[in-house]
Formats: C-alpha cells, sequence, structure tokens
C-alpha cells in the first residue's frame, strides 16, 4: 500500500528548530553533506524552515525547505541541492532500505502536496529512485510531480588509495592519460601541496577566475569564505594549496564529514596554458583526505558544464544523476 492515509500514519513530519542535533544527526546519516550543514545553509537568503519525519516515535529522516511564502518552495542560490537526510542502520537489508525510502520519499512528497501549492527543490543523488513521486501521481490521477532538470555528480571511491607508489594506486590506474601526465609534470616541476586555510588566496582567486572567464559570480565570495572560516574551526572545511617554490599558485577546497567529502572550489591564480597544478593539487589533496582524515568517499560536484566535465572525467569514478523536481498543484 501507498496511499496518503497508508504513509502519513506510518510517518508523522514536524518542524523543528535548527540546533545542533540537526548537525549530530547529518554527520550520521547515509548521506552526509556539508551542504546540510546548519553554517552553510545558513548561506541561503531566502525563509528556512526545518523538519523530522519519525516512525514510530524514532527520527529516520530530515530535511529543510526553501520558501518565498507560505505555499511557495523554491529553488537554492547557495546551495547545490536540498536533499533529504536518510538515517544509516547497520547490517539492514537491501530490500528494507529500499522500502523504506520509498515510504521517506512518499511522506516528504505528501507533505508538499498537502501544505504548498507549488514548488520546485533538489534531490541529491541517494534519492535516486523517484517512483514514489509517480506513485502519487498515478493514485491523484494528475500529474503533479515532474522531473523538470537532470544533473550529474561523480564520485570518486577513495579507498582505491591502495598503495603508497602512485603508479600501483588503483586510483591512479583509472585516471585518463591527460591526468597522469599533469600529475607527472607536476612531480618533476617539485610543486608542494600544503593543507592550510587562506582566506585571502581563496577570495582573490575565485574573483580573478570569473573575472578571466567574463563571468559574474552566482553566490556572495566574501561571506562564503567568512562561513568556510568558521566550519574550518571543526574541520568541515579543508583547503590544499600548490606552492612552486614560495608561491601560491593553485587550491582545491573540500567540505568533509567524517567518511565523505565534496569539492566545493579550486582555481589557479593565473590561467597558464599547460599549466599542470590543478590536477596534481586535486590528487595529493585526495591522498591527503584518504590518508589523514579516513576519508573513503569523495563528491567530485560540479561535472554539468563543458570545461568542467572534461577536466573531472580524467579523474574517472562513477557518474550519478540528481534531479530538480517540479510540483505544482492543478
Amino acid at each position: 500500500m501507498f496511499d496518503q492515509n497508508y504513509i502519513l500514519n506510518k510517518y508523522l513530519i514536524k518542524e523543528v528548530k535548527p540546533d545542533e542535533e540537526w548537525n549530530f544527526f547529518n554527520n550520521k546519516s547515509r548521506n552526509k553533506s556539508i551542504f546540510c550543514d546548519i553554517d552553510f545553509i545558513s548561506l541561503e537568503k531566502n525563509k528556512k524552515n526545518f523538519f523530522s519525519i519519525y516512525k514510530n516515535k524514532e527520527c529516520v529522516a530530515k530535511f529543510f525547505l526553501l520558501l518565498t511564502n507560505e505555499k511557495k518552495i523554491v529553488l537554492p542560490d547557495e546551495l547545490i541541492f536540498t536533499p533529504i537526510i536518510y538515517r544509516k542502520i547497520s547490517n539492514q537489508t537491501q530490500s528494507s532500505l529500499i522500502t523504506e525510502k520509498n515510504e521517506i520519499l512518499g511522506s516528504f512528497a505528501y507533505y508538499i502536496l498537502k501544505n504548498f501549492d507549488e514548488a520546485k527543490f533538489c534531490l541529491d543523488y541517494v534519492s535516486n529512485d523517484l517512483r514514489p513521486f509517480e506513485w502519487i501521481n498515478f493514485i491523484e490521477g494528475k500529474k503533479l510531480f515532474s522531473i523538470c532538470q537532470v544533473k550529474y555528480t561523480q564520485i570518486i571511491n577513495l579507498k582505491n588509495i591502495n598503495s603508497d607508489k602512485i603508479s600501483d594506486m588503483s586510483l591512479f590506474k583509472n585516471f585518463s592519460s591527460r591526468i597522469k601526465q599533469s600529475i607527472k609534470y607536476s612531480e618533476e616541476e617539485s610543486l608542494k601541496v600544503i593543507e592550510e586555510y587562506d582566506e585571502d588566496f581563496f577570495v582573490d582567486t575565485l574573483k580573478n577566475t570569473f573575472v578571466r572567464q567574463n563571468l559574474k559570480p552566482d553566490f556572495d565570495i566574501i561571506k562564503r569564505a567568512k562561513t568556510f572560516k568558521k566550519l574550518r574551526e571543526n574541520k568541515k572545511i579543508l583547503m590544499f594549496i600548490s606552492y612552486d617554490k614560495n608561491k601560491k599558485i593553485c587550491f582545491s577546497l573540500f567540505g568533509v564529514l567524517k567518511d565523505k567529502a565534496i569539492y566545493l572550489h579550486g582555481g589557479r591564480s593565473k590561467d597558464v596554458k599547460g599549466d599542470n597544478s590543478l590536477a596534481h593539487n586535486l590528487f595529493n589533496s585526495m591522498v591527503f583526505l584518504n590518508k589523514n582524515f579516513s576519508v573513503e568517499t569523495l563528491d567530485l560536484e560540479g561535472v554539468n558544464s563543458p570545461q568542467r566535465a572534461f577536466f573531472k572525467a580524467g579523474f574517472g569514478g562513477e557518474l550519478k544523476p540528481y534531479y530538480m523536481i517540479n510540483f505544482k498543484k492543478k
């Protein structure tokens, strides 16, 4: 059964306050993400409402919504997505996991159907089974929910860093020949990669990058840098800077929660043709994340524009879709 009465009798959704309990749940969840950290969510200008989903008085999931008014949910400006955060249970069977995810997604969809007139929201790649939306469309006899856009991200398994010798790593073997050569050339140039947070270098490099590309930033660089500095204090943000002798030439920056990391930003101080430093930096960052912070999964978010997709495809990994959903009550 998947009708509204069955789902809403089994699952209860309550609005909650955004406090440390929220972060605690996120840190232990199946799809923990820096985008769901309270400090990161605070970057969003729109009104934010936070919710917990309960089954038998136990919290099984959380989500937040961005609202322009009481009846309309909008997409984020500062975040990639607004996911449902699912609890993680040890030794849960595959059948039980699929059933619970579908029912949680169903309770979320019915909540939107009951309380809003229109909505747009973007789930992460863990919410990859969208049948509950189609089931509700079928039951209601209307096309209430629809996919309005599909985006992609790339997932790297850092457990493939399984050797101290670069050429023997399973990770390295899956790189493209172009990326392998970039790393080799940078090693020969004796570039050094150091983990440190430099707010000024982050801001200046990003600003210069947007100017070189003749683009306007779609987020507040200064405000984001201040938030990163705060998250850095709890080791939720790690930044890796490449040095050519004593000169900083590029960086990669990650959001890190336990065994998962997401690539947030990267850039070079100058756009020099034939510069291999960013590929070298990203590879060494992966090694550091795995060996020093026990990170097992890296999300190379941002593989939707041609240039970024081409660069990041060279690091191998698994391509994952994630979906922007449109809802309109008719």
